[in-house]
Protein backbone atom coordinates (compact mmCIF):
# COMPACT_ATOMS: atom_id res chain seq x y z
CA UNK A 1 0.00 0.00 0.00
CA UNK A 2 1.35 3.18 -1.22
CA UNK A 3 0.97 6.51 1.15
CA UNK A 4 1.33 9.98 -0.35
CA UNK A 5 2.60 12.63 2.30
CA UNK A 6 0.26 15.70 2.98
CA UNK A 7 3.93 17.76 1.96
CA UNK A 8 3.13 15.87 -1.19
CA UNK A 9 0.14 16.00 -1.85
CA UNK A 10 -0.93 19.12 -4.55
CA UNK A 11 -4.05 19.81 -3.08
CA UNK A 12 -2.66 21.26 0.56
CA UNK A 13 -4.49 23.62 2.09
CA UNK A 14 -3.16 26.13 4.37
CA UNK A 15 -5.47 28.58 6.85
CA UNK A 16 -5.36 30.68 3.87
CA UNK A 17 -6.60 28.50 1.11
CA UNK A 18 -4.51 26.66 -1.28
CA UNK A 19 -0.57 26.79 -1.30
CA UNK A 20 0.46 27.48 -4.94
CA UNK A 21 3.66 25.24 -5.70
CA UNK A 22 6.16 25.93 -8.57
CA UNK A 23 7.12 29.65 -9.60
CA UNK A 24 4.55 32.11 -9.78
CA UNK A 25 2.82 33.62 -12.67
CA UNK A 26 2.81 37.35 -12.81
CA UNK A 27 3.08 40.67 -9.82
CA UNK A 28 0.73 40.44 -7.09
CA UNK A 29 -1.50 43.65 -6.70
CA UNK A 30 0.75 45.07 -4.10
CA UNK A 31 4.11 44.54 -6.33
CA UNK A 32 1.85 46.56 -9.30
CA UNK A 33 0.88 49.52 -6.80
CA UNK A 34 4.23 49.97 -5.55
CA UNK A 35 5.61 50.40 -8.60
CA UNK A 36 2.91 52.31 -10.19
CA UNK A 37 3.48 55.11 -6.75
CA UNK A 38 7.33 55.15 -7.19
CA UNK A 39 7.09 55.99 -10.94
CA UNK A 40 4.44 58.58 -9.85
CA UNK A 41 6.93 60.04 -7.18
CA UNK A 42 9.72 60.19 -10.23
CA UNK A 43 7.41 62.12 -12.49
CA UNK A 44 6.59 64.22 -9.84
CA UNK A 45 9.62 65.28 -9.16
CA UNK A 46 10.50 65.57 -12.60
CA UNK A 47 7.98 68.08 -12.99
CA UNK A 48 8.41 69.96 -10.01
CA UNK A 49 12.63 70.61 -10.88
CA UNK A 50 11.71 71.94 -14.04
CA UNK A 51 12.22 76.05 -14.34
CA UNK A 52 9.04 77.68 -15.39
CA UNK A 53 9.14 80.95 -17.84
CA UNK A 54 9.22 83.19 -14.71
CA UNK A 55 12.58 81.13 -13.43
CA UNK A 56 14.14 81.12 -16.88
CA UNK A 57 13.36 84.90 -17.38
CA UNK A 58 15.03 85.49 -14.06
CA UNK A 59 18.00 83.36 -15.12
CA UNK A 60 18.43 85.11 -18.48
CA UNK A 61 18.45 88.48 -16.55
CA UNK A 62 20.62 87.71 -14.14
CA UNK A 63 22.81 86.72 -16.80
CA UNK A 64 22.37 89.45 -18.59
CA UNK A 65 23.11 91.51 -15.40
CA UNK A 66 26.85 89.72 -14.74
CA UNK A 67 27.85 89.77 -19.12
CA UNK A 68 26.79 93.93 -18.64
CA UNK A 69 28.30 94.11 -14.85
CA UNK A 70 31.92 92.56 -17.37
CA UNK A 71 31.64 95.01 -19.75
CA UNK A 72 31.06 98.28 -16.99
CA UNK A 73 34.66 96.80 -15.35
CA UNK A 74 36.25 96.28 -18.50
CA UNK A 75 35.66 100.26 -19.38
CA UNK A 76 37.14 100.91 -16.28
CA UNK A 77 40.35 98.53 -16.05
CA UNK A 78 40.70 99.52 -19.63
CA UNK A 79 40.39 102.98 -19.80
CA UNK A 80 38.37 102.84 -22.78
CA UNK A 81 34.62 102.99 -23.24
CA UNK A 82 32.51 99.87 -23.88
CA UNK A 83 28.99 99.45 -25.46
CA UNK A 84 26.47 97.25 -24.80
CA UNK A 85 24.28 97.08 -27.90
CA UNK A 86 20.85 94.98 -27.36
CA UNK A 87 18.65 94.22 -30.48
CA UNK A 88 15.40 91.82 -30.59
CA UNK A 89 17.79 88.70 -31.08
CA UNK A 90 20.62 89.62 -28.22
CA UNK A 91 22.86 91.65 -27.16
CA UNK A 92 26.55 92.43 -27.93
CA UNK A 93 29.78 94.28 -26.53
CA UNK A 94 31.99 96.94 -28.34
CA UNK A 95 35.00 98.72 -27.31
CA UNK A 96 35.89 102.11 -28.86
CA UNK A 97 39.00 101.55 -30.18
CA UNK A 98 40.77 104.44 -32.51
CA UNK A 99 37.43 105.80 -33.31
CA UNK A 100 35.48 103.21 -34.03
CA UNK A 101 33.16 100.67 -32.17
CA UNK A 102 34.92 97.14 -31.96
CA UNK A 103 33.24 93.94 -31.32
CA UNK A 104 33.67 92.00 -28.47
CA UNK A 105 31.58 89.26 -27.57
CA UNK A 106 27.43 88.60 -28.78
CA UNK A 107 25.22 86.29 -26.94
CA UNK A 108 21.17 85.12 -28.15
CA UNK A 109 18.50 86.04 -26.25
CA UNK A 110 17.05 82.32 -25.16
CA UNK A 111 13.98 81.37 -27.66
CA UNK A 112 10.56 83.06 -26.62
CA UNK A 113 12.25 86.02 -24.76
CA UNK A 114 11.52 89.57 -25.97
CA UNK A 115 12.87 92.86 -24.71
CA UNK A 116 12.00 96.57 -24.72
CA UNK A 117 13.19 99.05 -25.87
CA UNK A 118 14.20 96.58 -28.90
CA UNK A 119 17.21 98.39 -30.13
CA UNK A 120 19.73 100.16 -27.64
CA UNK A 121 23.07 100.97 -26.94
CA UNK A 122 24.79 101.86 -23.42
CA UNK A 123 27.95 103.10 -23.23
CA UNK A 124 29.98 102.58 -19.92
CA UNK A 125 32.78 105.43 -20.09
CA UNK A 126 36.19 104.54 -18.55
CA UNK A 127 34.60 105.38 -14.99
CA UNK A 128 32.20 102.85 -15.11
CA UNK A 129 29.57 105.66 -15.46
CA UNK A 130 26.48 105.38 -17.56
CA UNK A 131 23.19 106.94 -18.68
CA UNK A 132 20.25 105.32 -16.86
CA UNK A 133 18.69 102.89 -18.85
CA UNK A 134 15.95 100.64 -18.11
CA UNK A 135 15.40 97.21 -19.92
CA UNK A 136 12.30 95.33 -19.80
CA UNK A 137 12.20 90.96 -20.42
CA UNK A 138 9.56 89.60 -20.96
CA UNK A 139 8.89 85.99 -22.01
CA UNK A 140 5.48 83.48 -21.61
CA UNK A 141 3.31 86.73 -19.85
CA UNK A 142 6.23 86.88 -17.19
CA UNK A 143 8.34 90.36 -17.23
CA UNK A 144 11.45 91.77 -15.51
CA UNK A 145 13.22 95.14 -15.20
CA UNK A 146 16.88 95.43 -15.05
CA UNK A 147 18.13 98.77 -14.57
CA UNK A 148 21.32 100.41 -14.86
CA UNK A 149 21.81 103.60 -12.97
CA UNK A 150 23.65 106.49 -13.81
CA UNK A 151 26.58 105.71 -11.44
CA UNK A 152 26.73 102.13 -13.28
CA UNK A 153 24.97 100.12 -11.04
CA UNK A 154 22.67 97.01 -12.46
CA UNK A 155 19.40 95.67 -10.79
CA UNK A 156 17.33 93.28 -11.62
CA UNK A 157 13.79 94.31 -10.40
CA UNK A 158 10.32 92.95 -11.19
CA UNK A 159 8.50 94.48 -13.72
CA UNK A 160 5.73 97.15 -12.42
Amino acid sequence: MTRISAAADPRQRNRFGPVRRGAQQGFTLVELLVVLTILGLMSAAVVLSMPGDAAELRQEADSFTLWATAAQEQAILASRAVSLRLDGSGYAFERRSAGQWQPLAAYQWRQGTSVQPVSARITFDPAGVSEPARLLLERGGNSIAVDIAGDGSIHVRPAA
